[in-house]
């Protein structure tokens, strides 16, 4: 989802409320499939010398396989970030995402905040002790 801020760089220095829902798309982490629901980006945005900042929190469900038994299992992933657009931003550039024109791509954003906010391993339920029986592979 492209979010238009051209309010933003028409008004520098003013803080304009962001409220959107975007569902990052699923992807293989270590060989699994993590899955994600609508993740929520409620926060603001302002423009400084040509340069757009998104502040906020970001709140989404992940969905993965118990790392012990193998159950389905998810997470409540919320974090806050602070990012910055430029159109000056290099694609290899890590700490400035592209602002095209007077857009810039709440997706890409938030797939990268999701990603960087999954837990180390998913767990079906507090104190899974039950290990998969791998005897037959």
């Amino acid at each position: 989802m492209y979010w238009d801020v051209s309010s933003a760089l028409i008004a520098p220095g003013t803080e304009f409320p962001l409220s959107v829902t975007v569902t990052p798309a699923p992807e293989q982490v270590f060989g699994e499939l993590v899955r994600f629901g609508p993740a929520g980006l409620v926060g603001s945005y302002r423009c400084e010398d040509g340069v757009i900042f998104v502040n906020g929190t970001l709140s989404v469900m992940a969905y993965g396989n118990c790392a012990n038994c193998l159950k389905p299992a998810e997470a409540l992933l919320e974090t806050e970030f602070s990012e910055r657009f430029s159109q000056k931003a290099g694609p290899d550039d890590p700490e400035i995402f592209p602002l095209r024109g007077t857009r810039i791509d709440l997706n890409q954003m938030a797939q990268i905040l999701a990603s960087l906010a999954l837990p180390m391993r998913f767990l079906c339920g507090e104190g899974c002790e039950t290990t998969p029986d791998t005897s037959d592979r």
